[in-house]
């Protein structure tokens, strides 16, 4: 040992080794503890005597999640029905971008899918997937049959928003 350290950190290591043997072969000499077969008496607890707890809470504090405080409102009378709007057809929406990337196929399900960007966001898309009201159609190597708001359109690989065919 060259340096001043070795001889001080040698005698501690072997120092806390010594501990640790001590405190293990103390452990393993203890006398097993015997329990005794003693009848401990058991509390006589008579249900009669209890007394039931009633309360109530009042939520009544601010929520700190809502800027206004919310008023409970009781109402009174026959119920009303409730008119639910009928959703409004999306006829006149136009068609987002899309543009078809090309057809991944697993060779032991016999599975396409088609690679295809919707406004920026590449999908990866089976027959029958449905996204963002797009549905596809049909899949073949060179184009793409997609439905939107009940119009169907084809789409050729690599081009954009463009019509094979209606």
């Amino acid at each position: 040992m060259k340096n001043k350290a070795g001889y001080i950190l040698l005698p501690l290591v072997v120092a806390v080794w010594a501990l640790i043997g001590y405190r293990v072969l103390g452990f393993l000499k203890q006398d097993k503890i015997s329990v005794s077969d003693t009848k401990t008496e058991e509390p006589n607890i008579s249900l009669n005597n209890l007394v039931q707890d009633t309360f109530s809470i009042e939520a009544n504090y601010r929520d700190p999640f809502i800027a206004q405080q919310v008023q409970h409102v009781v109402v009174t009378g026959p119920p009303q029905k409730v008119v639910q709007p009928k959703p409004v057809a999306k006829q006149n929406q136009p068609w987002p971008t899309i543009s078809y990337l090309g057809l991944v196929k697993n060779n032991k399900s016999n599975k396409a899918l088609a690679m295809v960007t919707f406004n920026k966001k590449l999908r990866n898309m089976g027959i029958g997937d449905e996204t963002d009201g797009i549905k596809i159609i049909d899949i073949q190597r060179d184009s793409l049959v997609a439905k939107f708001n009940g119009e169907r359109k084809s789409f050729i690989r690599g081009k954009k928003n463009e019509k094979a065919g209606k």
